[in-house]
């Protein structure tokens, strides 16, 4: 219940701290960047690597495995002295998408279903934006997440992927 609650309370944060939730990719690198306070600058995690593949095979392969591993429901449980004492669901969607400027970003969206967030959108609130960069003959990935060990799972995951390795899938709990 705990990392349920952990989870909540860092998904309200967030959003109140952006100034509301975005509602595309670049709204959220835009209100990221913009920080302001010392909150938004402590939740914040960020990060890049340079992948020396095209930028089109490391958005299809990063594509690919975001619907393969990410993707889908975490149920998270609680046991206390060998009984259940909380069960949450949370929703992972990932995937990979064109902007309007031509760039290539992956983006993890969550939604908590065992209580909703008000004024969340339906689909779930952007957690993590990787936007892909072409350099030459390489990708520049920069990478912009909330904190918590799922965020920083994922992007241990997408850092292999985008290296055309044969990664596990990261753990959502």
């Amino acid at each position: 219940m705990r990392k349920g609650i952990y989870l909540t309370f860092a998904l309200l944060l967030t959003a109140c701290a952006m100034g509301g939730y975005a509602n595309n990719p670049d709204e959220y690198i835009a209100a990221f960047k913009k920080g302001g306070n010392l909150f938004v600058d402590g939740l914040k995690k960020s990060g890049s690597v340079e992948i020396n593949r095209s930028r089109d095979l490391v958005a299809d392969d990063l594509g690919a495995l975001a619907q393969q591993c990410i993707n889908g429901k975490v149920v998270r449980s609680r046991l206390q002295e060998g009984m259940l004492t909380s069960r949450s669901e949370v929703l992972f969607k990932a995937g990979v998408e064109n902007t309007p400027e031509g760039r290539q970003v992956l983006f993890v969206k969550v939604r908590e279903t065992s209580g909703s967030v008000p004024g969340a959108p339906q689909d779930g609130m952007y957690m993590l934006v990787a936007d892909l960069k072409a350099k030459a003959e390489s990708t520049y990935i920069n990478f912009y997440y909330a904190p918590g060990a799922p965020y920083q799972n994922i992007v241990g995951a997408v850092k292999d992927w985008a290296k055309n390795s044969s990664a596990q899938c990261p753990d959502l709990s």
